[in-house]
């Protein structure tokens, strides 16, 4: 039997030895957010604790983006709208600032990617930017 995401990186990539403090965004939240997920994740992981992100690929633009702000507010899901288009800028601006950081803090960073019920490690800039791609216009679950 495969082994969940979580015991993936706890077990295998003994990801707790690296993370100095904060270890609750780990052993707390991030086992939370994995607890039965099985579509595609990317995590950091520091010294001072982690940033885990939920992703799919989903080039459709949903019905909700495709409602102009004035329709969108006739029905009532301004508000969604909007915060469904902030989630999305704030997942790519993140993306961006992962990549901008391997290049310089490389030292100080390690990414996993997990997908298809495994895990493993991004150990370059190029393999982050690939993923970054792939997933540049997809949906996200924060």
């Amino acid at each position: 039997m495969l082994k969940s995401y979580y015991m993936q990186l706890k077990e295998d990539f003994k990801i707790l030895e690296f993370i100095k403090g904060f270890q609750n965004d780990f052993l707390v939240h991030d086992k939370k957010a994995l607890r039965g997920y099985t579509g595609d994740f990317i995590l950091q992981i520091r010294p001072s604790g982690t940033a885990l992100l939920k992703v799919w690929k989903n080039p459709t633009i949903t019905k909700l983006e495709k409602l102009s702000w004035d329709e969108a507010r006739e029905k009532g899901l301004w508000d969604k709208k909007k915060a469904l288009i902030d989630k999305k800028k704030n997942w790519k601006e993140m993306f961006e600032v992962w990549i901008l950081q391997k290049t310089i803090k490389g030292e100080n960073l390690r990414f996993f990617f997990g997908s298809k019920g495994k895990v493993r490690e991004i150990k370059t800039k190029k393999e982050l930017t690939e993923i970054w791609k792939k997933y540049n216009d997809g949906k996200l679950s924060a």
